[in-house]
């Protein structure tokens, strides 16, 4: 009997942050109750705290790629028929009075008992600090570092961020076998009340960077400086203004300039017995846009100069509105939002056009359920790309807890995507992907430290 060894290193989920800009007056509680606080790390401000969860699962793929199989690179990923998942989270957070540190990160491994081979999918660390000024001042420094993650799921849109411990959507979600670095570089300076008025300086850097075929996928930087004001009219009601500029670079001279004016708006009524929160935002862009030198069509595509680069600016119009309602035992939430989204793999940026909905329901105090679904619509703003994706998932899980520290679950999920043909878009990428799949699996949850 063939023995394979898997190596499994303790690194953790990102710690869950509050978005900075329309969250002012509180997201909405989700499903509480039941046994389901031992499966989740406790959200409790607690001095110092380590949680550890293990995620082993076993998967049915019947219908991987379908059709398309003869159509698929060699860089796509091709599912086996079954295979194991095991995912290790660690997480350690130390609290002050003037103070917060977490480090967090994760491990994802695939056993295909085919081919009696273990590949990593994704891994990743964070590092984050958060500090008390004077003057009503926050100081906040959030540093992460991703190994292979998957950038297309980034254009589905959330309405709040995943709690801390759960498992990465990149587990599922990665598409081709082609290495690549993610680092992403976030400050935010605030200084004000949150029932009053504040204001914030935001900073961000990112990077991806991959390992083979840099020729086809160019390192891809952004940068972005943004200041908002946020004002709190009542307990309930709170509006936000901002100004952002971003300036992107995706390989042979192409980039990107974008500065974006976004007006928004926060409302958290009570409805039901439950807590509502409505959130709706409008940004108006600027783009500067600069093709890729020896870019194919536009100006580029008829010089005499192989280097020549074209430049052309556009207007773009970016928007953003969620609803989310929460009451003690259920949580609904839904999402669409239009914007423009830098992914790594993609020759430039994409305007984009999403929607989520979401559904959770405690049904017992050891049952809960969960379904989700998500729609994406991708077009390069880049005109010798020019092209467009299509990409969804929809996600059923059954939660059953055995006790604080142990549950049991089973998922059906399906995942598509298609590019119409367009192998500029996305190089190494087939021209459309589409899985399925069955999953069962066990989580186990502990704290080996906490005061």
């Amino acid at each position: 009997m063939t023995r394979a060894v898997v190596r499994v290193a303790t690194v953790a989920a990102l710690v869950s942050i509050a978005s900075p800009g329309l969250a002012q007056i509180g997201a909405t509680p989700g499903t509480s109750g039941g046994l389901f606080g031992g499966t989740r790390p406790e959200s409790g401000r607690r001095r110092d705290v380590v949680t550890m969860i293990l995620d082993v699962n076993q998967t049915a793929n019947p219908a991987s790629q379908s059709a398309l199989s003869s159509e698929l690179p060699e860089s796509q990923v091709r599912l086996p028929g079954s295979f194991t998942t095991m995912s290790a989270t660690a997480d350690y957070q130390r609290v002050r009075r003037q103070a917060q540190f977490a480090f967090s990160g994760y491990d994802s491994f695939r056993y295909d008992p085919s081919l009696q081979r273990v590949d990593q999918v994704t891994r990743g660390a964070s590092l984050l600090a958060t500090v008390d000024l004077p003057k009503r001042g926050i100081l906040h420094v959030d540093q992460t570092a991703a190994f292979s993650p998957s950038y297309l799921y980034r254009l589905f849109p959330v309405v709040d961020a995943p709690p801390a411990g759960q498992n990465q959507p990149t587990t599922d979600y990665r598409v081709d076998t082609i290495d690549s670095r993610s680092y992403d570089t976030r400050a935010t300076l605030t200084f004000g009340s949150v029932r009053g008025t504040r204001i914030e300086g935001r900073g961000d850097y990112s990077r991806t960077s991959f390992e083979q075929s840099a020729q086809l996928r160019p390192d891809t930087r952004t940068a972005s400086a943004e200041l908002a004001l946020l004002r709190a009219l009542s307990r309930r009601t709170g509006l936000t203004f901002e100004y952002r500029l971003r300036n992107s670079e995706f390989g042979a001279g192409g980039a990107t300039q974008e500065q974006t004016a976004a007006f928004g708006g926060e409302y958290t009524p009570r409805i039901w017995g439950g807590r509502a929160t409505i959130r709706g935002r409008v940004a108006p862009s600027l783009l500067t846009v600069t093709a890729p030198a020896g870019a194919v069509g536009g100006s580029a595509g008829n010089s005499d100069d192989p280097e020549a680069t074209p430049r052309s600016r556009r207007s773009a119009f970016q928007t953003e509105l969620s609803f989310a309602y929460g009451a003690r035992r259920w949580r609904l939430s839904s999402i669409y939002r239009r914007s423009l989204e830098h992914l790594g793999g993609v020759r430039g940026p994409l305007l984009s056009d999403g929607a989520s909905l979401e559904f959770t329901r405690l049904i017992t105090r050891r049952i809960d359920v969960s379904m989700r679904g998500s729609y994406a619509e991708g077009v390069s703003v880049v005109p010798s790309t020019s092209s467009d994706l299509r990409t969804y998932t929809g996600n059923v899980r059954v939660r059953y807890a055995v006790s604080r520290s142990t549950a049991v679950y089973s998922e059906y999920q399906t995942y598509h995507y298609d590019v119409h043909g367009q192998a500029q878009l996305a190089p190494q990428l087939g021209p459309a992907y589409d899985q399925r799949y069955f999953r069962a699996g066990i989580v186990l949850f502990a704290q080996p430290f906490r005061r």
